[in-house]
């Protein structure tokens, strides 16, 4: 699997979770555990993190499939969210299709469709048997799923997110202190940058399928 950074998405952050942590408590005015322990701030770092990523898509990565004959579906190995794009021979982008549309919609020659579906990938046309496709690789591009992090480990989410972060970190502490407004402040300056990031950069629509009828 490697690791990408999708576009709009900037340089990857260089925090530590300790260092989000830090600048919480300072918003917070706590500088020691006493309300709120560093483990509770860590789970909502984590919680954060993982929303992030499924809101922006901005933590990618990709896995490549090698075609085989007679294979509809294959298993992506890698923990991810979404796939998002797949590209075929490194040289053409396939369009997103459905799985309703397998046997409907043109079924010889090199792949054009894929889909996601439950942690596999289906590319069609499938290849028969002596295809020039067969053994030909497919990269899949995937959102990443963010590994659970310690107080020690790198935020894996890019660094224009580390304000918003402390944000909703913020945001959870003040709603365990029953503090709503506060609360719905901080997660209001969250949501922003966020609804901002997928006006900018993502929600631009997904290819529209073949009619799945067509031939």
């Amino acid at each position: 699997m490697s690791v990408i950074t999708l576009a709009g998405s900037q340089t990857r952050s260089s925090s530590l979770a300790s260092d989000i942590i830090r600048r919480v408590r300072q918003k917070l005015n706590e500088s020691s555990a006493h309300f709120w322990s560093d483990e509770e701030l860590l789970q909502w770092i984590n919680e954060g993190c993982l929303d992030i990523a499924s809101k922006t898509l901005c933590v990618g990565a990709s896995e490549e499939i090698m075609l085989a004959a007679d294979t509809l579906e294959y298993a992506l190995t890698s923990p991810h969210l979404t796939a998002v794009a797949a590209v075929y021979d490194n040289r053409k982008g396939l369009l997103r299709g459905d799985p309703r549309q397998v046997g409907h919609v043109r079924d010889v020659g090199e792949p054009v469709h894929w889909y996601p579906w439950d942690g596999f990938v289906g590319v069609y046309p499938v290849p028969a048997g002596g295809s020039p496709s067969i053994g030909r690789r497919v990269r899949v591009y995937l959102v990443d799923m963010p590994a659970q992090l310690a107080a020690a480990d790198t935020i894996p989410t890019p660094a224009i997110f580390d304000g918003p972060l402390v944000n909703y970190v913020c945001a959870e502490a003040w709603f365990k202190d029953d503090k709503a407004g506060k609360g719905s402040y901080r997660l209001s300056l969250y949501e922003g940058v966020i609804a901002q990031f997928r006006a900018d950069f993502g929600d631009r629509g997904r290819d529209r399928p073949a009619d799945l009828g067509s031939k």
